[in-house]
């Protein structure tokens, strides 16, 4: 039978409803405005400012810091949503089991891991360089040291040069400044991923060497149309056939190169 009543109502103790505390084990934290759980083996922690803790020993210190899992843990504007996760500091975002994201970086998926503003997209994926670097796709950029470098594609590059760029399916690194590494590496004779300062590599089948300003073509290329002379426009990366003669063009002019 319901019991109905009018005015205020003030409770010296706890209140329990059907043997348990209101509002789903919900609780004010330390901090002004913060919220807790606390029907848990050990009570959450939110002791700053607006902060929100949720989840066995989920811990939010620092104005605005969000955990949300177990053992989640965020600081200072930080964002950890999963069981381990771990966002430090303004603008970090991790997402995912175990995953790990310090300032302004951004980790989604389960043990990702980014700091100094990176980005990591996919399980295991690592952005943990120099900073600013990205890494897309499963085990994307595993020890990847440069800086804005960039991995897309499963087990992809691990690009150790700044500015580097690797977009593969599987492991192929380049270390030198500027590097584009784009395709596996296969086979014991292949040449390897590039070393020097602005190299090109595009799997087994094309090379462009900066530093000798030298191409090598390993395996058949698709077929290009015979040019009358050489085109006037060129940018870095186009081949063309005059006659009977192969042109690479380095960005700043034509050479023959067959």
């Amino acid at each position: 039978m319901a019991t109905q009543f009018t005015g205020s109502l003030e409770i010296d103790g706890s209140l329990l409803i059907n043997g348990a505390a209101p509002g789903g084990g919900l609780e004010g934290g330390t901090g002004t405005d913060s919220l807790a759980s606390a029907l848990t083996s050990t009570p959450a922690v939110s002791s700053g400012i607006g902060t929100i803790a949720l989840g066995n020993l989920a811990i939010a210190t620092g104005d605005g810091a969000v955990a949300i899992g177990a053992n989640a843990e965020a600081s200072s504007d930080g964002v950890a949503i999963g069981d381990d996760a771990e966002g430090f500091f303004t603008g970090a975002v991790a997402i995912g089991e175990d995953a790990k994201a310090t300032q302004w970086s951004i980790s989604i998926g389960a043990n990702t891991v980014t700091n100094s503003s990176g980005t990591a997209v996919g399980t295991s994926a690592q952005a943990t360089g120099m900073g600013q670097g990205t890494a897309l796709g499963s085990s994307a950029g595993f020890s990847a040291s440069g800086f804005r470098a960039i991995v897309i594609g499963a087990d992809a590059g691990r690009p150790n040069g700044d500015y580097g760029i690797s977009i593969s399916n599987g492991v192929n690194t380049n270390s030198g400044a500027g590097n584009i590494s784009i395709g596996r590496v296969r086979g014991t004779n292949a040449d390897p991923a590039p070393t020097q300062e602005y190299d090109i590599q595009l799997g087994d089948t094309f090379k462009y060497d900066h530093s000798e300003l030298r191409v090598t073509l390993n395996s058949a290329i698709t077929s290009l149309p015979v040019q009358p002379s050489l085109p006037t426009n060129g940018a870095l990366g186009d081949l063309t056939v005059v006659g009977t003669a192969l042109y690479f063009h380095d960005g700043t002019s034509w050479t023959q190169i067959s």
